[in-house]
């Protein structure tokens, strides 16, 4: 395994823990002391979990497929492309000429 592969894992473990850790406290601290969580501690607890562990567990596997990366950039392009696709007849401006024309606002 590559060393930058190893630091990503072990830094993605890191934040797991602290998270873990963030998580804990706010467990004990509502079921115990019946004390809810501040807005901080819910965003301290969820950055940890999502942004620290996932982001670096998917950044450290992502380095040896390259292939895959680029296949799963091009899968997100394409369901971006159809979501627009589908959405854009949705969209558009079906009888708002005749309300502008009354002056209505909407």
């Amino acid at each position: 395994m590559h060393s930058l592969v190893r630091r990503y894992i072990k830094t993605a473990f890191a934040f797991l823990v602290l998270g873990l850790a963030i998580g804990t406290r706010i467990l004990i601290r509502r079921e115990i002391f019946l004390r809810p969580p501040s807005l901080y501690e819910v965003s301290a607890h969820t950055h940890a979990i999502l942004v620290g562990f996932v982001m670096m567990m998917i950044l450290g596997v992502a380095l040896l497929l390259r292939s895959a990366v680029v296949i799963g950039g091009l899968a997100q392009f394409a369901g971006i492309a159809l979501f627009f696709f589908a959405m854009w007849p949705r969209i558009r401006s079906a009888g708002s000429h005749s309300r502008e024309a009354k002056a209505e606002k909407f």
